[in-house]
């Protein structure tokens, strides 16, 4: 598979980018002033890799000064810290990282994660490299899906160096009907969701999601886009009032629902939205209140309940329903028969 993380991509023949970081870490310890020219001469890295790694140091731990000797760029400690605390942190958020790269498995990206993991497993001491090893047993995340995910490595990564890259993407795309056409779009977000993957992008300025099962033919474009800042794009604003992934851009309602009283214990410890709310009505039935957008996913979710599931408000939700049972009983109703 081609390189996906550009011409430079943070490592050497000699060094892996959290080797190099640990390394130059390590003699800022010790009491050196590291300038950019040191870093670039002592592991064969480019300056722009250098620097890259004197951001990540600096932003990571408070107590380097980031100043300047002469023209150049340099790190000093402004105070002793203890090696071992930071190799250690970094080695857990590194091992639990490595647990949310389950579905992206024998992908190039979730490669260079595990030889980032690689570098610093041995660099670290052994005391870190312990307690990195044992985070890996401490906190599992199942994906009993994440196998079906194996044919479609060529596509994973392909979207995930538009991603990085920040270039356009194109693709056939599978409809629910069959229909196929052929997209351009901007990727945003890869969102995992219910053991599946997504792709939250602009497609014509429109921000659209689609699913990487639908997803044929995907290659990277050299046009390259500019990814939006905070304030126009935050994926957790994007389904703030959704439940699953269908983001609507409708405003909101009010749902209350009633579920039948044996439904208690499933609702006041499962919470679906973070608007839940929960109580029980005089004759011990369940309402359930939530503000969100109406999809057809919510939809979906007051059917699998059946009889044991009622709209209460608004008017509009609880026609939505009502029709629904109605077409259902049109094919079940006395003298149907299948179609």
């Amino acid at each position: 598979m081609s390189d996906p993380w550009g011409e430079e991509r943070m490592t050497t023949e000699r060094y892996g980018s959290a080797k190099v970081m640990l390394q130059v870490y390590r003699r800022l310890c010790e009491g050196e002033v590291l300038t950019t020219q040191d870093i670039v001469q002592d592991y064969g890295v480019g300056r722009r890799s250098a620097s890259f790694y004197m951001d990540v140091i600096t932003e990571a731990a408070d107590h380097v000064i980031d100043s300047r000797r002469g023209k150049e760029r340099c790190l000093q400690l402004a105070e002793p810290m203890a090696l071992v605390s930071v190799t250690r942190k970094l080695g857990i958020i590194l091992a639990l990282g490595r647990h949310f790269l389950t579905p992206f498995r024998g992908t190039d990206f979730a490669e260079h994660y595990n030889n980032m993991m690689a570098d610093l497993e041995e660099a670290a001491d052994p005391e870190s490299r312990v307690a990195m090893l044992r985070w890996l047993r401490k906190l599992m995340v199942r994906h009993p899906g994440d196998r079906r995910h194996a044919e479609r490595q060529a596509e994973l990564d392909a979207i995930l160096k538009a991603l990085d890259e920040e270039r356009k993407l194109a693709f056939t795309y599978r409809s629910f009907d069959g229909r196929r056409s052929r997209r351009v779009v901007e990727p945003l977000t890869m969102v995992v969701w219910n053991e599946e993957l997504y792709l939250v992008a602009y497609e014509a300025q429109t921000r659209k999601t689609f699913a990487l099962y639908s997803m044929e033919e995907v290659e990277v474009q050299p046009d390259k886009y500019v990814y939006p800042s905070f304030q126009d794009y935050d994926p957790e604003r994007v389904f703030e009032n959704s439940i699953g992934m269908w983001a609507s851009e409708e405003a909101p309602i009010e749902l209350l629902l009633r579920f039948s009283g044996r439904w208690e214990t499933y609702f006041t410890r499962t919470r679906l939205h973070h608007s839940q709310k929960v109580q029980l009505d005089p004759e011990g039935r369940v309402e359930v209140r939530w503000r969100i957008v109406w999809t057809p996913e919510v939809r979906q979710f007051i059917l699998r309940f059946g009889f044991e599931a009622e709209v209460l408000s608004p008017p509009q939700v609880r026609q939505d329903i009502r029709d629904t049972i109605q077409k259902l009983a049109s094919l079940y109703g006395d003298g149907a028969k299948p179609r």
